[in-house]
């Protein structure tokens, strides 16, 4: 299976952003904390899943919007309201933070989403203006879906 689906072919996200979004440490804020990358089987989500019996995850955030960056009080409220969208429809949730290790781009808080629905996830993603998100089935290898 491929690291990146784009769900519109061609896709419209330029080739740096797309490589930003590969080479990005996704942080996962449980106890204890781990990082996923895209592509790359995770042992810890694998148990994570197990353990809070979740088929399935996505990583969303609803920070800077296509990519487009607000400013720090925007991206905290969009992820305020993000957040309590999720409480809402009582969707289990850990937070995360996607970090470029190159420190070129900002630091985005995240929520990974536990037992979601991959068309759920999509439809939020789209929601929130993203470009893309995490997916991640029951292999545990997080996988990037192009929602442009």
């Amino acid at each position: 299976m491929p690291m990146v689906q784009p769900l519109h072919p061609p896709s419209r996200i330029d080739p740096a952003t797309l490589e930003a979004y590969l080479a990005t440490d996704y942080h996962i804020l449980s106890e204890p904390p781990f990082i996923v990358k895209v592509g790359q089987f995770s042992q810890e989500l694998s148990a994570l899943h197990h353990r809070l019996h979740a088929a399935s995850s996505a990583l969303l955030t609803a920070c800077n919007p296509c990519s487009r960056l607000l400013s720090e009080e925007e991206n905290q409220r969009r992820q305020w309201c993000l957040l309590e969208s999720i409480k809402e429809a009582g969707i289990p949730f850990i937070t995360a933070r996607g970090e470029d290790p190159q420190r070129q781009w900002p630091a985005e808080n995240s929520l990974l989403l536990l037992g979601i629905e991959q068309q759920t996830a999509i439809k939020l993603g789209q929601k929130w203006q993203q470009n893309a998100l995490l997916w991640h089935g029951h292999d545990a290898v997080p996988l990037l879906l192009l929602l442009r």
